[in-house]
């Protein structure tokens, strides 16, 4: 900028100095940047195909060589893939595989990681108890998973130890579930409607063993949903949060959840439907990815039966059966090199 500053007070001194004539100088027409033509855009375009196919290519040939050198590790990669873990997680695992090894072993090396650093919570809720709030997507089943969770605790602690908080004040009847469950069990069941009343309730029944707030169904991209954080944090410090995720879920939909309820700082995450999903890699991925521990898998509709807490090995051994019921499919060898990307090349 300074050549261009320099020129304009060049400028302005030879006006000042000039004294053939006295009009203030002129300034300079602004014009519109030229439009680039239109050969010039589809060269670029052109290009950046060209590149697309050529980096796809070395993928591939990269996927090719390495699945020549070191079969064991292709095979566990292929495998990984077959149980929806996400490339970056097959990718990790696969680089603490030794080149020697059998494939059988690697894989089984690699899915003992998996259940090693996935973080769990156990049986929290019911062993610690305390004030819990559900939250997470419509449709996800938080309701029949606070039914579930009280009657499990109540089974421990006795039915006068359990009281539920209902603060979902949007949908036509939405407590009404609740409150079937709520005269099953045998326990007391309230409505919170603002953050006010919440605080207050949650003070009144603090001498209780277990309170169970069921909150609103949300999309992730509902815009009430900071509302909805506002309510819980108006009890902050004593309501521990949890995110129910549904299994059957897509992984990219799994991340957007974890992201949109991120607000409500969740201390841990319950999946449900298990029994409904085809695959538990995404939710496998999704636990590896945000560090989430894993408190409890819904498996059915049964109350309380269907609710087990989670452990790894058993969370890894459900998910190897899955794909043992479904069969696996003969690998796209294009789609799976491209999907690892870098995670094909072994250093020589």
């Amino acid at each position: 900028m300074r050549w261009r500053s320099a020129s304009w007070c060049s400028r302005l001194r030879v006006s000042k100095s000039s004294s053939s004539s006295s009009a203030p100088p002129t300034r300079r027409s602004t014009r519109e940047p030229e439009e680039e033509p239109e050969a010039m855009r589809e060269m670029r375009e052109e290009l950046r195909t060209l590149r697309s196919l050529f980096e796809n290519q070395l993928s591939v040939l990269e996927w090719e060589r390495m699945g020549r050198r070191h079969p064991a590790r292709a095979t566990v990669l292929k495998r990984l893939a077959d149980l929806g873990l996400g490339s970056d997680v097959s990718r990790h695992l696969a680089e603490h595989l030794q080149g020697d090894e059998e494939p059988d072993a690697a894989l089984r090396k690699a899915l003992a990681l998996v259940a090693r650093h996935l973080p769990v919570a156990d049986d929290e809720i019911v062993s610690r108890g305390g004030v819990v709030a559900l939250v997470g997507p419509t449709g996800v089943g938080k309701t029949t998973t606070v039914a579930k969770l009280a009657a499990r605790y109540a089974l421990h602690h006795g039915r006068e130890q359990v009281a539920l908080v209902s603060t979902d004040n949007y949908r036509v009847g939405a407590q009404d579930q609740l409150l079937t469950y709520a005269r099953i069990l045998d326990v007391p069941v309230y409505t919170a409607t603002n953050r006010h009343e919440l605080r207050s309730l949650v003070d009144d029944l603090m001498g209780r063993g277990l309170v169970l707030i069921d909150t609103v169904g949300m999309s992730q991209r509902d815009v009430r949903l900071a509302e909805q954080f506002k309510t819980l944090g108006s009890a902050q410090g004593l309501v521990r949060t949890y995110l129910v995720l549904s299994a059957a879920t897509q992984l990219s939909t799994l991340t957007e959840s974890v992201s949109a309820f991120a607000g409500a700082e969740p201390v841990g995450c319950i999946f449900t439907k298990v029994d409904e999903a085809t695959t538990l890699g995404g939710a496998l991925t999704c636990a590896l990815r945000t560090r989430l521990p894993v408190s409890y898998l819904g498996v059915g509709q049964r109350v309380p039966e269907d609710l087990q807490a989670a452990k790894g090995e058993n969370l890894v051994h459900r998910a190897c059966a899955l794909l043992d019921e479904e069969g696996s499919q003969e690998p796209d060898e294009e789609a799976l090199a491209l999907s690892l990307g870098g995670g094909a090349h072994v250093p020589e």
